[in-house]
């Protein structure tokens, strides 16, 4: 579990990456298919806001007996209590378009396969913002209903931060040449 975002009561964690530095794009508006240039991406600077920093996807399964708008509702509500604002939320169809935009902008938002079923018509979705002097913190949460109708849900985690820089040496060819 990432410690800002926590777990949903009875979910199972499928899934968990991390990478020191990634660059990732969160959605701030309705992902249309209009706004997509042809064999573009489906996120731009119209839906999104590009962010770098440590990030951080999981993805978890269950409970059963719960819907993905439920989950959705409970983890927005817990990060608001911690400071988080909500930038941006919507479900199904009120995403953008078919719906299925909004899902292949979220899950191609890392290079990492989400391996989240694409139940467009029964998604949740939320991106939070938390502001702090350290780096702020960007969460989006998408929530489907999967197999036999239990809950998947795809969580992203930016903890923006610098790249390190000046890292590139050069080496002195005759300084080697003594060396050896």
């Amino acid at each position: 579990d990432h410690p800002l975002v926590g777990r949903y009561d009875g979910a199972v964690q499928r899934l968990r990456q991390q990478r020191d530095h990634a660059e990732m794009r969160f959605v701030t508006a309705p992902v249309l298919a209009a706004d997509r240039a042809p064999g573009g991406p489906r996120s731009n600077d119209r839906n999104c806001t590009g962010v770098a920093g440590r990030g951080t996807r999981l993805r978890y399964e269950g409970p059963d007996g719960r819907s993905p708008l439920e989950l959705l509702r409970n983890w927005q509500e817990r990060m608001e209590r911690g400071g988080f604002r909500t930038v941006y939320t919507c479900q199904a169809r009120a995403c953008g378009g078919t719906g299925a935009d909004l899902w292949f902008a979220v899950t191609e938002a890392l290079p990492i396969n989400a391996n989240i079923p694409s139940n467009w018509d029964g998604q949740a979705f939320a991106t939070l913002r938390l502001e702090r002097p350290q780096g702020d913190v960007w969460v989006s949460l998408l929530s489907v209903t999967g197999n036999a109708g239990r809950p998947v849900t795809l969580i992203d985690v930016l903890e923006v931060a610098a790249m390190q820089t000046d890292r590139i040496v050069f080496v002195d060819a005759a300084a080697m040449e003594r060396s050896i």
